[in-house]
């Protein structure tokens, strides 16, 4: 049964890989190109694996060079992918080659070893030194995907907070699937280490049926969250730049921001504001963003956005989804809309899931809509 799941995670690995690498949709490409490497990445170390178990495997040096290079090289292809996610306009730099000195570093020495005249066999070896070899090996491996699996997550993170200054709609932007990715390869790293030193797999057939199980339902994970991603920053250059403005202005502290309007005419973008709200309620289109509503106002997304922090002391997610969730409140005491349930309700007034529609609700008022509409009709 383990051979038959390695062999379907092997061939899904594949096909994933190559769709991915052609994004008919063409979203967050240079993102997706680097996650495609990933994903193939994962494909030949699988492999390899799947080689072992139906007793396939090859005697054929540069192959198991190829292999080594890809375990080495998948964790940092994932951790830059999940950066290309968030910084698409990120250039490459020399600072970047270094992500892939172990894979570089093992390539070096497997090519001297590969083209040396000796009579270094390794069935001349003994057998303590190739499995202290092999420890060193995996071990060096799990602590690399561990680490770039934080770093990944960390970004992940900021990214999450950043987006809400300029979306009002996070669910298919917020990379939540691109955290739970890296949280699970994270506790998978952990349970490598332990079956290094413990040597789990081979007292159990129990933890390769589970291992194998998981990695076969991440496949599904994976493509099914892929094909819901939207492009992350569907803008010009000129606005993509002053996005980035805000999100470097956002972590600067409070004492080094700069003013960059008088207060009268802080006022003035306030009045108009909040009239557009009540007027036109823009907060009613569920694909909302920064870019649109400062375009309704002819003024920039940065000036926008600074006059929405100072102003109302809030973020642009903030601001429009209290006006949605106000506008459900009336909805839900009003007894001529009483055909509409909650996800009806969520829709009505923008928000484009009924997961988003309860969670923000409950932040900004402590209480579920149905509890609201219990305790106010």
């Amino acid at each position: 049964m383990v051979k038959l799941l390695n062999t379907l995670f092997s061939g899904s690995l594949i096909l994933l890989s190559f769709i991915i690498f052609l994004n008919p949709k063409n979203y967050n490409i240079k993102a997706n190109k680097w996650f495609s490497g990933f994903i193939f990445c994962v494909f030949l170390i699988s492999f390899q694996t799947l080689l072992l178990d139906l007793s396939l495997e090859s005697d054929n040096s540069f192959i198991e060079i190829i292999v080594s290079i890809a375990v080495f090289s998948v964790a940092p292809v994932l951790y830059l992918s999940v950066r290309y996610f968030i910084e698409p306009e990120t250039k490459w730099t020399t600072t970047d080659y270094f992500h892939f000195l172990f894979a570089s570093l093992f390539t070096a020495l497997s090519m001297i070893a590969l083209f040396e005249d000796d009579n270094n066999k390794v069935e001349n070896i003994s057998s303590e030194i190739v499995a202290l070899t092999e420890l060193i090996f995996n071990l060096i491996f799990s602590i690399q995907v561990i680490l770039y699996c934080l770093l990944s997550l960390r970004k992940i993170l900021r990214h999450q907070k950043n987006v809400w200054l300029f979306s009002s709609s996070t669910e298919n932007i917020d990379l939540k699937w691109l955290e739970f990715i890296c949280i699970g390869i994270l506790i998978m790293s952990i349970f490598w280490v332990i079956d290094i030193i413990f040597d789990l797999s081979t007292k159990s057939s129990i933890f390769d049926y589970f291992t194998s199980s998981l990695y076969l339902t991440s496949v599904f994970f994976i493509t099914y969250n892929w094909l819901k991603q939207k492009e992350i920053y569907p803008y010009n250059n000129d606005i993509k730049k002053e996005i980035n403005k805000i999100i470097i202005e956002t972590d600067t502290p409070e004492s080094n921001k700069k003013k960059l309007i008088s207060d009268e005419r802080l006022d003035e973008i306030k009045i108009d504001l909040l009239n557009l709200m009540e007027t036109k309620k823009p907060f009613l289109d569920c694909e909302l963003n920064l870019v649109k509503l400062a375009s309704e106002l002819k003024l920039s997304s940065h000036l926008l956005s600074y006059s929405l922090n100072k102003g109302f002391n809030e973020n642009f997610y903030q601001f429009v989804n209290r006006y949605r969730v106000e506008e459900a409140k009336k909805i839900l005491i009003d007894s001529s809309k009483n055909n509409l349930n909650l996800v009806g309700i969520a829709f009505e007034v923008g928000f484009n899931s009924k997961t988003a529609f309860n969670t923000t609700f409950k932040k900004i008022t402590n209480q579920t809509p149905s509890d609201y509409k219990k305790l106010n009709s």
